[in-house]
């Protein structure tokens, strides 16, 4: 039962996702004077016509329930129907280049709405960023160091432990010891002791164990005493909870959605630094894990039904599912909108001033798009293919 509802959970989410990116193109569209010939809810082969509109836009609904798509006339540059009145190429290079980014809009915004909504009526985050110890900005996803600044992630002290034969073990530095301060200075993070060994200078350290407390005194060789030191105890506050008043919630919203984004941008870049340029092949390895979509991602929905998780986890990893859409499709990618961003401003500036380009980079632009398509099926295969690898 929980795959089944974990599925249609799934397919809902793709399904509202997708059609909101698609809307936006719709409705701007229509501002910008272009005919909407189709607006499709799901994806081809078609199952049932729904309606017709007023102004002529068919509704239909079809067969895989993963998305939808809009239909614009004349979006084929090398089509008979390029040149007709209300066509996309025939329309100023500002309203079709604001149609292809409209999405950028409406996805960002079902994001906004959502984190807005789960700051104003109370949240926690829902995962520590495993990937890098370096500041996320993102409340949702943080880093260990934000999350323990926050009180989601509490522990006990920083224990510390000296290895077996070590400088450390000669001065009585046992196991499981606290480290209360250095040279008089709060411990709050087992850094402070790494960063303060490097300096290679005298060290009072105060020790805490069993109620009682000592003060050891030692001078690191090389930078180094040869102790373990990390956080007692580590574990999330169930407590914790962050609600804002609304004004303030709509600030960290919009934030947080700018937070993600950056995040999304920064994941892209290791992912891709991984694959194609790692320093060891386990690096490569790690990276393909990393490689999920959408049976992974459908995956996740399934593993959220089993946990029964809150309502607002799920409203989370939608919304950063909306903000993955966005800016992955804001990528300058053949058959993306952010592909056709880019030829669509070429074709406007500088080729449809030299009629002898036009024709050419016309047709030049068609398969150089169809190229794209059939490289993201292709991509989307082989990480599907890892997803049923790693989950079945």
């Amino acid at each position: 039962m929980s795959l089944f509802l974990g599925i249609l959970l799934a397919l809902f989410v793709f399904l509202v996702v997708v059609l909101v990116h698609e809307f936006g193109h719709f409705s701007t569209a229509r501002l910008t004077k272009m005919k909407v010939e189709e607006f499709g809810i799901g994806l081809p082969p078609l199952l049932i016509k729904l309606f017709k509109d007023k102004k002529g836009t068919l509704y239909t609904w079809n067969w895989l329930p993963i998305g939808g798509f809009v239909r614009i006339l004349g979006e084929d540059p090398t089509g008979e129907d390029a040149h007709k009145k209300w066509a996309f190429m025939t329309r100023p290079w500002a309203a079709r280049v604001l149609v292809l980014i409209a999405w950028v809009t409406m996805n960002f915004l079902l994001a906004f709405f959502i984190f807005t909504g789960l700051f104003w009526y109370g949240t926690t985050p829902v995962a520590i960023n495993p990937i890098s110890d370096e500041p996320t900005n993102s409340f949702f996803i943080p880093s260990l160091d934000e999350a323990l600044y926050w009180g989601y992630v509490q522990h006990e002290g920083i224990e510390i432990s000296a290895l077996p034969g070590s400088l450390a073990e000669q001065k009585w530095i046992g196991t499981g010891e606290i480290l209360y301060s250095i040279n008089g200075f709060h411990v709050v993070h087992p850094d402070q002791l790494i960063e303060a060994t490097k300096m290679n200078q005298n060290l009072d350290l105060i020790l805490y164990r069993d109620g009682g407390h000592r003060v050891v005194q030692i001078t690191p060789e090389n930078g180094k005493i040869w102790v373990s030191v990390w956080f007692k105890n580590l574990k999330t506050n169930p407590d914790f909870r962050m609600e804002l008043p609304f004004p303030v919630a709509l600030k960290a919203g919009l934030y947080e959605t700018y937070a993600s984004s950056v995040l999304t941008l920064n994941f892209l870049g290791d992912l891709v630094d991984g694959i194609f340029d790692p320093e060891t092949p386990q690096e490569r390895e790690d990276a393909k894990n990393m490689l999920s979509w959408p049976i992974g991602v459908g995956a996740t929905f399934v593993w959220l039904v089993e946990i029964s998780a809150p309502v607002g986890i799920i409203l989370v990893v939608i919304a950063l599912i909306s903000v993955n859409l966005w800016v992955v499709n804001l990528l300058p990618i053949p058959a993306l909108d952010g592909g056709r961003i880019v030829t669509t401003t070429f074709y406007s500036i500088i080729v449809r001033h030299n009629r002898e380009w036009v024709e050419k980079f016309l047709k030049f632009e068609k398969y150089f798009h169809a190229f794209g398509f059939i490289f993201l099926m292709i991509l989307t295969l082989y990480v599907a293919w890892l997803d049923i690898s790693r989950f079945f």
